[in-house]
């Protein structure tokens, strides 16, 4: 078995660009794949060595949340992407977070270097300078 990665394709960024801006790119680029898979003259780089039927998206940081936007938008079987089935999705270091902390956010480790104050702190900071 061999592994295509794709280059990380540029997404819209905040705050320049209003949510789901980014989301709307990440879905760009897997209708791209899926022109790939039924084109009669897709790109020859890729159509040599990608398995369209075995997709994995992946994304770090803000690209996780992209990619979890997308595996809600795509669902479980997509007609619209048929030609293009995604087999997984793996998301590293996503930063999820809500107004109510969840069971495990309030009793989690207070000493832990990235703890809910501090998160809590970095949040409201982000939010009261980046706009």
């Amino acid at each position: 078995m061999s592994i295509l990665s794709i280059p990380t394709p540029d997404y819209r960024l905040a705050p320049e660009n209003r949510l789901p801006a980014a989301i709307d790119n990440g879905f760009a680029i897997v209708r791209w794949l899926r022109d790939q898979a039924v084109s009669d003259k897709p790109d020859h780089w890729l159509s040599e060595v990608a398995d369209f039927g075995c997709v994995f998206i992946s994304g770090d940081s803000a690209g996780a949340n992209i990619v979890h936007n997308l595996a809600a938008r795509l669902g479980s079987g997509s007609p619209e992407m048929a030609a293009v089935r995604v087999k997984g999705y793996v998301l590293l270091e996503p930063f999820f977070g809500g107004t109510v902390p969840s069971k495990s956010e309030d009793e989690g480790p207070k000493d832990a270097f990235l703890n809910m104050e501090l998160i809590d702190r970095l949040v409201n900071w982000m939010i009261h300078n980046s706009c």
